[in-house]
């Protein structure tokens, strides 16, 4: 007898074959995504020939040391700064009233928000041949020897350690208010405050500090944009000029290689001595402030926040507006780049999607399938960091090799299609590992309940795992948008001609000397970013209330 339609047994079968479907359908797109520019950077890289087909050898040994000591400085020096500014930063920030807390929250989140190269234009202003700082000298003294020259490691690592401290800060911040609070309570009863926080707080918190120190050395490694605009040459920076001057592709990969492994070692030695020891003697995440020890440093606490705040972003801010002046800059801005303003905002739109959407659906087929493979499956999906270790220079080379052809891949490549590949390949680690967050967290019961009452995956997916991860989601979706429409370090290399983005379009006007047109378009690309993180932040907030009803 033929199954009728409401058989249980034919339901499963054909519940079991969409399933299947889907892991494959997602399998496919990660390949595309991701494993295919992998592959083109370790074939060119490690064994590529170019046309003539002769093996093409790696630079000279004493350059590629050169580069690596440099590369190495830069992304050492910026991790030690911004750790230092981040650690103090996090401590203050929870001896200050909630109120004062997310004020300077908010501050500090500007300067990692807004896009490095903003601060690299920023220091050329003030300490440039034609700075502000120089000029005030000359006209002033009659000479401008006194103001060091920023073009060097050393101007490098004070713009990437003011970007980057707010992660450090953050991360310190989470760590001491996850602090079993009897653990300060009894080292309180034979030391001070000072004493307590040195020798009790901070090693419990270390983990996670530790955690935002690692991200910030990564993020130094890989940098472009801010080590090209000081004149300063690292790997990021050497392999866009081989392809731009010489088009020598697989000398520009191989020098992605250096990055690739000290960045996937860097993670290996976090995974060994960090990621297991991260919840260790640790309580809950408490929502409420750390009690101030006394006024004294609670007033002490906020002047350092307010100061550093000013320094890494007000007053960097204020310097470009200034130089933007007269206000007509802005309408000359809108009249010249409103189109690379549109357009960047739909290429951040569409890679914040296909990142939160690619990335939930690769958390959660490695999550359900844990009795099928799942251990595999998170394995292989763990590679979405390759993208972003090997840069966005030596990313975009991969894509022009594999899509700069004949047929639909030239079609692909001609179109803005390439740039949200770019971009969505090189920050897809966000939407996975955020989505891994999310599931983390998600109130299993939920689940179990409706896959003992037949629900199928679809509505478990859809009708479960989505609604209730919609703040992660949200908040994987704005962190995405926020960095992309930002994004020049692979995007100025894949943009086709004809359709310029916003950040394209200032980095290519960097190279001709600041101008008050540049200072305008920075500051409204600064604005922009501020302005969505507001919005951002609320809907994330409003979504986790309502979910909060729920759970």
């Amino acid at each position: 007898m033929a199954a009728q339609p409401g058989n249980p047994a034919r339901a499963r079968s054909i519940d079991a074959s969409l399933w299947a479907a889907f892991r494959i359908a997602v399998g496919l797109v990660f390949g595309v995504l991701i494993l295919v520019p992998l592959l083109y950077v370790l074939g060119y890289g490690l064994g590529g020939t170019e046309g003539s087909g002769g093996v093409v050898f790696p630079d000279n040994g004493f350059r590629t040391l050169e580069l690596l000591v440099t590369t190495l400085s830069v992304a050492l020096g910026s991790t030690l700064l911004a750790a230092g500014l981040g650690i103090a930063a996090g401590v203050a920030l929870v001896e200050v009233p909630r109120i004062v807390f997310r004020l300077l929250a908010y501050g500090m989140a500007v300067s990692f928000l807004i896009p490095g190269y903003v601060g690299a234009i920023t220091v050329i202003e003030v300490a440039g041949a034609q700075g502000i700082a120089t000029g005030l000298l000359e006209d002033t003294f009659g000479f401008s020897n006194l103001v060091p020259s920023l073009y060097s490691p050393w101007g490098v690592i004070l713009v990437l350690g003011l970007t980057h401290y707010p992660l450090v800060a953050v991360a310190t911040v989470i760590g001491l208010r996850r602090v079993d609070p009897f653990a300060e309570e009894a080292g309180a009863m034979v030391s001070s405050d000072a004493g307590v926080l040195r020798r009790v707080s901070l090693p419990l918190a270390a983990p996670t500090i530790a955690t935002g120190t690692l991200l910030c050395f990564l993020l130094g490694l890989v940098e472009f944009s801010v080590p090209s605009l000081l004149q300063v040459r690292v790997f990021s920076t050497e392999i866009h000029s081989k392809f731009a001057a010489f088009h020598d592709v697989a000398g520009g990969l191989f020098l992605s290689m250096p990055m690739l492994v000290l960045g996937m070692a860097s993670l290996g030695l976090w995974r060994v001595y960090v990621g297991r020891r991260s919840g260790w003697q640790t309580g809950g995440f408490q929502t409420g402030r750390r009690v101030p020890s006394s006024r004294k440093y609670g007033a002490l606490a906020g002047v350092y926040c307010v100061g550093l705040v000013f320094v890494s972003a007000i007053i960097p801010l204020g310097i470009l507006f200034w130089r933007s002046l007269p206000l007509r800059s802005y309408v000359e801005v809108w009249r010249t780049a409103g189109g690379e303003f549109g357009m960047s905002l739909a290429i951040a739109a569409a890679t914040a999607t296909a990142i939160t959407t690619l990335g939930f659906a690769m958390a959660y087929t490695s999550t359900q399938g844990i009795r099928t493979h799942g251990g595999w499956t998170r394995a292989l999906y763990s590679v979405t960091w390759g993208p972003f270790l090997i840069s966005g220079p030596a990313l975009g080379i991969a894509l022009i090799a594999a899509w700069n052809h004949m047929g639909v891949r030239g079609v692909v490549y001609d179109s803005m299609a390439i740039t949200v590949l770019a971009c969505a390949a090189r920050f897809l680690l966000i939407g996975y590992w955020g989505s891994r967050t999310a599931l983390a967290t998600l109130n299993v019961r939920a689940m179990e309940a409706a896959e003992v009452c037949g629900v199928g995956w679809g509505r478990r997916l859809f009708g479960v795992a989505v609604p209730m991860s919609a703040p992660y989601l949200l908040a994987i979706w704005g962190l995405s948008f926020l960095l992309t429409f930002g994004e020049v370090d692979a995007s100025q290399l894949v943009t086709p001609p004809g359709a310029t983005t916003l950040p394209v379009r200032i980095f290519g006007l960097m190279h001709y000397g600041p101008d008050r047109l540049v200072a305008a378009l920075s500051i409204g690309t600064a604005a922009t970013v501020v302005a969505a993180a507001i919005g951002l932040e609320f809907v994330v907030r409003l979504a986790a209330r309502r979910v909060d009803v729920f759970r």
